[in-house]
């Protein structure tokens, strides 16, 4: 089960590609190719920690123990090599607290999206004729 908070790492497939576990996604089954780190630090530690590995930094850092002659690979003794800064409490938490709030705000506009589809849909099988098309280009 993932936990809020949690930053993801994808290990198999696309490696390296950085979430953050938002109050929508905790308690979602995650897959065996996703790779789960956490600090407990403070608030933003998780946010600064997900902010570093999307950076060229730390993406490279990540992604030059890949392995896989098809598919590529990453195990989790390589990602626990990376070097992440040891910035002290207060920058970790100005630079990973917005990240968090971006990770949240993502949910937030997919939530309206996907509520203006469903409103879109629901009006195309209620009205008659509706759903005749036009070529718009």
């Amino acid at each position: 089960m993932l936990h809020k908070g949690e930053v993801l790492v994808t290990t198999d497939g696309t490696v390296g590609r950085i979430g953050l576990v938002t109050e929508y996604m905790a308690s979602w089954a995650g897959s065996n190719n996703i790779a789960r780190l956490s600090c407990k630090a403070h608030p933003g530690a998780n946010g600064y920690l997900a902010a570093f590995l999307s950076s060229p930094y730390g993406f490279h850092q990540l992604t030059r123990e890949i392995y896989g002659g098809v598919v590529d690979h990453i195990e989790v003794p390589n990602i626990a090599g990376v070097l992440v800064p040891g910035a002290p409490p207060e920058v970790q938490e100005a630079i990973g607290m917005p990240v968090v709030t971006a990770y949240r705000k993502k949910d937030e506009a997919s939530a309206i999206e996907a509520a203006a589809i469903r409103q879109l849909e629901e009006s195309i099988t209620a009205r008659p004729g509706l759903g005749n098309s036009t070529r718009i280009i």
